[in-house]
């Protein structure tokens, strides 16, 4: 699918086309940490009120059994995922007994030993078994500090009306799948390109506390007793000390057609990694990869598969049904821990990426990717930072103004359709950022740190017992209340069939 700009973003502009954008999908994975009154991190077990989670559709576990995860089903727009994902936090939070979620991405104040975070707990069945297994794995290869890091995932489909047309206009010979197949890995390689944008522009981790790293390293400071930052940071998440694995940088995971995804991904978790033998049987297996799901990347093509299938191969079979965009951090000032700007630019970059150019990615140009991505969330805000472009050294300021600008034709055309002009402000508000490092959700944290004089911990403990506040407040609809309940009593029946 070589085609121009103007081409497909004209295609785009017919009004019978473009009405396809109001029926996209949205949904959002927010995962957070319980804690207590203290900021430290609960060792309580999953509450019996959200369920069981290996069931449970909507709020369930990541790594740590005091890890949540909510989930929201897709919809058509940005506003009703948000409305939706603050129904789940606020029956969440209603029923949390004296606890709260952690707001920030980087953890609360961890145990003193490694070993005391506790790893999820699904139940007795083999599939739940195998879930912690996974787990304990995880813990033994990158550290259980590590996996406490919490994010949230963007996920993205246009609808199938939406493809039809576009293969009918373009390549009407070919099949729609292969098609569809085709033209989000398009939209993967062009996101690995520019995946630090977005780190840049919505970074909001730029500080950490001293339980989750004992020491400083480079270019990490002090700050207080208890904080290390770093000075132009935008998302230590994100970075070489966030949710990072040098393991798997030896991996070449092609992103140039589903088929080389698949393989690559495939030949990772069978290849055996001799640095994993010695955890033995406290993992599923010693190989690069336990599972598929253990492959770490800012994007990743998804198809549905059920609790007893494997990922990559109903991937195989069905092909892309959706993209995951994973390099979101929590928005520590938002009640839901989202901010729905930042699904608002996912949803324009993600239309804006599929209309250009998208070359494939060689080895080389991934691991410059890679490089750009860390550099940004490290340096992010450094006056007059480098990145690299096509092998040329650019100015991160004017590569990102000239994205931006670029993307403005998607924000109208969004615009026109939902009549409104939240897509054209949102970027507005994304070059004030460019053009002022010190506009970014990173700086603005940075500086309550400063000017009060307050640890990490501090503020993270703030944010999140006014988030408590406000849904201590709020009411939950009779009817909203109600449904979570009966997804609670149908998890623990679902559970108990697999395990008898």
């Amino acid at each position: 699918m070589n085609w121009k700009y103007k081409e497909i973003l004209e295609a785009m502009r017919d009004g019978n086309f473009s009405n396809h954008f109001k029926n996209s999908l949205h949904g959002i994975e927010r995962e957070g940490l319980r804690v207590n009154k203290k900021g430290e991190m609960s060792m309580a077990p999953h509450p019996e009120a959200f369920g069981a989670a290996l069931t449970n559709p909507y709020i369930n576990t990541d790594f740590s059994e005091a890890q949540l995860e909510l989930i929201t089903p897709p919809f058509k727009t940005e506003k009703k995922t948000i409305e939706f994902l603050g129904e789940i936090e606020s029956y969440v939070q209603k029923h949390l007994k004296n606890e709260f979620i952690w707001s920030p991405s980087m953890p609360c104040i961890l145990p003193k030993k490694e070993s005391n975070i506790p790893l999820a707990q699904y139940g007795n069945s083999d599939i739940a078994k195998k879930k912690t297994l996974y787990r304990e794995g995880l813990g033994h290869r990158y550290g259980r500090r590590m996996q406490t890091i919490s994010g949230m995932h963007y996920n993205f489909s246009f609808s199938k009306d939406f493809w039809k047309d576009l293969k009918k206009k373009f390549v009407p010979e070919k099949d729609l799948q292969a098609f569809i197949d085709e033209g989000y890995m398009r939209i993967m390689r062009n996101f690995l390109r520019m995946s630090w944008l977005d780190v840049y522009l919505f970074g909001s981790s730029p500080a950490i506390d001293k339980s989750y790293i004992e020491t400083s390293k480079r270019p990490l400071k002090k700050l207080g007793k208890r904080t290390y930052y770093a000075e132009h940071a935008t998302s230590l998440r994100m970075s070489s000390f966030g949710y990072c694995c040098s393991t798997q940088k030896e991996l070449e995971v092609s992103h140039n057609s589903l088929d080389e995804y698949v393989k690559d991904i495939k030949n990772a978790v069978l290849r055996p990694y001799s640095g994993y033998e010695e955890y033995g049987e406290k993992q599923i297996n010693s190989n690069y990869l336990q599972t598929s799901r253990e492959y770490y990347s800012p994007i990743r093509a998804k198809q549905k598969a059920g609790l007893e299938e494997d990922p990559i191969e109903e991937l195989s079979r069905k092909g892309i049904m959706y993209l995951e965009l994973r390099s979101g951090d929590l928005d520590p000032f938002s009640t839901c821990g989202v901010d729905i700007e930042q699904m608002y630019f996912f949803h324009i970059l993600t239309i804006y990426l599929l209309t250009q150019s998208a070359q494939e990615l060689s080895p080389d140009e991934q691991k410059n990717c890679a490089r750009n991505h860390n550099k940004v969330a490290i340096y992010g805000r450094k006056k007059g930072l480098k990145l690299i472009k096509k092998n040329k050294e650019v100015e991160l300021k004017k590569w990102g103004i000239e994205e931006i600008k670029n993307m403005l034709a998607v924000a109208q055309l969004l615009d026109e359709e939902h009549k409104t002009s939240r897509y054209s402000q949102n970027l507005n508000n994304q070059i004030q950022k460019l053009n002022d490092p010190e506009k970014t959700p990173s700086a603005n944290i940075l500086s309550i740190l400063k000017k009060e004089k307050i640890e990490f911990i501090d503020f993270g403990l703030r944010r999140t017992k006014e988030n408590s506040e406000f849904y201590k407040i709020t009411k939950i609809p009779k009817d909203v209340e109600a449904k979570f309940l009966k997804e609670v009593k149908n998890s623990f029946k679902e559970k108990d069939l697999l395990e008898s």
